[in-house]
């Protein structure tokens, strides 16, 4: 019996390099009308290795500084050279990195490193490696005879499955169902999407076909942020060892957000971590809004805030997008955030910068306390993001302003300011959140509260429910997740922004999202505790601000207990002493 020949996998979507010029042989001629000259063909980088099954790989040849705007979800892993990400080098050491590239905000670039790998010294690497995909790489190399001699970058993109995007897909809802998908597309994008077979990626050529913008950082920020990185660098040599603050400033729809995270990805290059105080209530970074937090990032981040939730070292529930309510409590939180980070750093002898995001609110009362802010944080580094085109009763009032002893501030009380270095720099005009009009502050702020109450399913059931054919939530509603009782000797509850009777309060909680937290201080608390036998206690204010686990969905009984859901683990919800906000 003759053996079994082995056989051979083919490439797919196979088809020959497109030559660098297109034949002029056929020239216009001279007395007839001049016609539009259509744009040259693309050259064909991108080829896909493995169209069968739930695995879908794809590979990417990129020339220095060539760089791909995308949108929707995927994994990269740079095989060779190294791609820039908003700031951040991803290498081959790397692995694996998921990417969320919504067309909600500015979509994200991968740009391949300007320093040209020689090509002798490219596939040697990958016929050493006994990957299969990497072998088929090499193998599309011999067989196209790719004629580059230097590369920038090669990277291998595959399938991502992504909780956040079965998540939104399963809603069903146009208006959030559609985040992560290109509603139309260009000849050109078409054409280079043609090359693979991806179903949660498409290049994007010619963005404004579909009213979308690509990310990009100015020459200013580069240079900003790069003097910070110097600046660090340097404190973590000297004697001092003290970690630089960065507070980066501006008002409403600056750029503080993306220049926070460029800053962020900037600094992971040169640092295990970095520290993120986020003061901004009304567009939390990484977690829902209505918070003030305080993150350690280990991980860069990439796309808006609802693509990179996570669970901070410490948080305080606020339970407003503005803090003009309660602006005494808001700067209780803050200070909360800095003690512990200060504590922390001292107490491990760590050296973890810090990037404070602060809020829009640059007027009137907000003016008073971004001076507070300034007081409480005790910054190193302040970015001012100043819009050129601002009138100037809606920008941020002098720096220099602020810094003065005789300063209006909330709190007069306190400690005045050293004086922080102060770099000026234009906002990104092209940075604020933009969707064809339509995204706006509100809509991100859903956003994000929707991608914190989604880690309440497992990844199993969210593919299941973005795949269900009929409406997934009528099958598998978010009333049925699993609920965690919790009995009303155990419970304190305080209303935020209101007031409301002893009485009414199982009608106000049920079916309300609320903020879980700690009773750090229990005996102290509940003294000043107001009881009314048959319904929980309620307390008006507390002397420290309780630390949050995060957000829950109450329903309120009248059998003497309250059933929580929360996207947290039992252990944490278990805890003895509640606090619900």
């Amino acid at each position: 019996m003759e053996p079994r020949k082995k056989k051979r996998k083919t490439i797919s979507s196979f088809s020959p390099r497109t030559p660098d010029n297109a034949s002029l042989s056929n020239r216009i001629d001279s007395n007839e009308p001049e016609l539009p000259v259509p744009p040259p063909p693309l050259h064909r980088f991108i080829y896909s290795l493995n169209d069968s099954g739930s695995s879908r790989t794809t590979v990417a040849f990129l020339h220095p500084n060539q760089s791909l705007a995308f949108c929707g979800v995927a994994n990269v892993r740079v095989l060779v050279g190294c791609l820039w990400i908003h700031g951040y080098c991803l290498k081959p050491e790397r692995g694996w990195m998921a990417m969320h590239s919504p067309r909600t905000s500015s979509l994200l670039v991968l740009t391949a490193d300007s320093e040209a790998l020689p090509k002798s010294s490219v596939w040697p690497q990958l016929r050493e490696d006994e990957n299969e995909s990497e072998n088929e790489i090499a193998r599309i190399v011999d067989e196209l005879r790719i004629d580059s001699s230097v590369f920038g970058a090669v990277l291998l993109i595959e399938e991502c499955q992504s909780s956040i995007f079965d998540f939104f897909k399963s809603l069903g809802t146009e208006k959030f169902s559609d985040v992560f998908q290109v509603r139309s597309q260009s000849d050109r994008d078409a054409e280079v999407n043609s090359w693979h077979s991806l179903t949660k990626f498409r290049l994007v050529q010619d963005p404004e076909n579909d009213l979308l913008s690509v990310l990009s950082i100015p020459l200013t920020w580069e240079q900003a942020v790069q003097r910070l990185l110097m600046d660090a660098l340097q404190a973590k040599l000297s004697s001092s060892h003290r970690a630089p603050i960065v507070l980066i400033c501006g008002n409403r729809n600056s750029g503080k957000s993306t220049y926070s995270r460029y800053a962020v990805n900037i600094f992971l290059n040169k640092f295990s971590e970095v520290a993120f105080l986020d003061t901004d209530v009304g567009q939390s970074e990484f977690t829902a809004p209505g918070f003030v937090s305080l993150n350690v990032v280990k991980d860069p981040i990439f796309g808006p805030a609802f693509c990179h939730q996570q669970e901070p070292v410490i948080s305080h529930f606020f339970g407003d997008v503005t803090p003009k309510r309660r602006p005494g409590f808001y700067l209780d939180c803050v200070e909360s955030c800095i003690r512990y980070f200060e504590t922390t750093t001292t107490t491990k002898h760590s050296f973890v910068p810090l990037i404070v995001n602060c809020h829009g609110w640059v007027r009137g009362l907000g003016e008073l306390l971004f001076n507070d802010l300034l007081r409480i944080v005790k910054p190193t580094h302040l970015v001012h993001l100043n819009p050129p085109d601002t009138p100037s009763s809606k920008a941020l009032p002098s720096i220099d302003a602020a810094l003065k002893p005789d300063a209006l501030t909330w709190r007069p009380k306190l400690a005045i300011v050293q004086q922080p270095l102060v770099l000026v720099i234009a906002a990104h005009p092209h940075q604020s959140i933009s969707s064809g009009g339509r995204d706006r502050a509100g809509d991100a702020r859903q956003l994000s509260l929707l991608a914190h109450l989604s880690r309440m399913f497992d990844a199993r059931r969210l593919s299941l429910l973005a795949n269900a054919s009929a409406a997934p939530w009528l099958a598998s509603p978010l009333s049925l997740c699993t609920p965690y009782r919790t009995s009303w000797n155990r419970v304190i509850v305080q209303v935020m922004h209101a007031k409301v009777a002893s009485e009414e309060i199982l009608w106000a909680l049920n079916a309300s999202i609320v903020g879980l937290g700690v009773i750090e201080n229990k005996e102290a608390e509940i003294d000043d505790c107001v009881s009314v036998s048959g319904f929980p206690r309620l307390i008006e204010k507390t002397s420290s601000p309780p630390k949050c686990l995060g957000l829950g969905l109450l329903q309120a009984s009248f059998e003497q207990s309250i059933r929580t859901r929360a996207p947290f683990t039992s252990a944490l919800i278990s805890r003895k002493s509640k606090w619900v906000q």
